[in-house]
């Protein structure tokens, strides 16, 4: 029987023990996505997209749960959900916000509008 040397049993067993790692938690991922429900909650979300902001921090619960777990794939999964659903939160909030000042506006306009013709009108 031939032995292999020290040198090569500590190769493979160095490459066996690599495979099994479990690799990093997404901590990065998992911040950028509660910053960004943070924002999306400071931003009005809840009045003008409350069910991307609830799933989006549904998800954030779900990468928590998973990175408690160490379950590191599945942690970086929720969190880029909740980052994509923080994000469109963000979006139809800051949309439905400035359409919002855009009838404000319009109204106003046609405010002036009246009163100029009002003025215009009188002898």
């Amino acid at each position: 029987m031939r032995r292999f040397p020290l040198l090569t049993w500590s190769v493979l067993a160095g490459a066996a023990l690599a495979g099994c790692a479990n690799p990093p938690l997404p901590v990065a991922e998992y911040a950028r996505a509660q910053t960004l429900v943070q924002q999306a909650e400071r931003n009005q979300a809840q009045q003008f997209a409350a069910v991307d902001l609830e799933r989006a921090r549904k998800q954030l619960q779900q990468a928590h749960k998973a990175m408690d777990a160490r379950e590191a794939e599945l942690a970086e999964r929720y969190a880029s959900e909740a980052a994509l659903d923080a994000e469109l939160a963000l979006a139809r909030s800051a949309a439905a916000q400035a359409e919002e000042s855009a009838a404000e506006l319009s109204a106003s306009i046609k405010d002036l509008r009246a009163e100029s013709q009002r003025n215009l009108s009188r002898p």
